[in-house]
């Protein structure tokens, strides 16, 4: 049989094997806060890729107001309303 001794120190052993199991699962960085951190890590990354995309789109709106005559034009009659000298304008409600 055991000694009290023994049996004092195989408890002690068993509980802190499960407090390290514990922390080892959901400690501070412990497995789910590892995998919190990666599903964070995928969405950030997809953003990134939007943003570049959208960073693409102006930086060629930017090259087609500095070469394209015609574009300028068409923004400037479409977004800010303005009209060439011998225009007719039309208002309608």
């Amino acid at each position: 049989m055991y000694t009290t001794k023994q049996l004092i120190a195989r408890g002690l052993f068993i509980i802190e094997t499960c407090a390290l199991i514990l922390l080892f699962l959901y400690g501070a960085s412990g497995l789910e806060s590892i995998y919190k951190l990666e599903r964070e890590n995928s969405v950030l990354k997809g953003e990134t890729v939007r943003m570049a995309q959208e960073v693409d789109a102006i930086e060629q709106e930017i090259a087609s107001w500095s070469h394209d005559d015609f574009y300028k034009e068409k923004v400037a009659r479409e977004q800010l309303q303005m009209a060439r000298k011998d225009d007719e304008v039309y208002y309608t409600s």
